[in-house]
């Protein structure tokens, strides 16, 4: 039988980090082109947040190399 992987601070912050800065990436360029349909601005406001509980994550993950 197989063992579950608990759902630690590892399975989650790094993939967190990837994620919420890929489509702050997307949302910061459209909005740097003026090109804001909708709810572009909130959605980069938000994922901001995402990135930076991530980020936060991950450092403390991966303080010790």
């Amino acid at each position: 039988m197989k063992r579950r992987k608990p759902f630690g601070l590892r399975t989650w912050s790094t993939p967190l980090t990837i994620g919420s800065f890929l489509l702050m990436a997307v949302t910061g360029v459209l909005m740097f082109f003026d090109v804001v349909p909708g709810y572009v601005s909130f959605a980069h406001e938000w994922f901001s947040w995402f990135f930076l509980i991530g980020a936060g994550g991950h450092i403390a993950v991966n303080i010790r190399p």
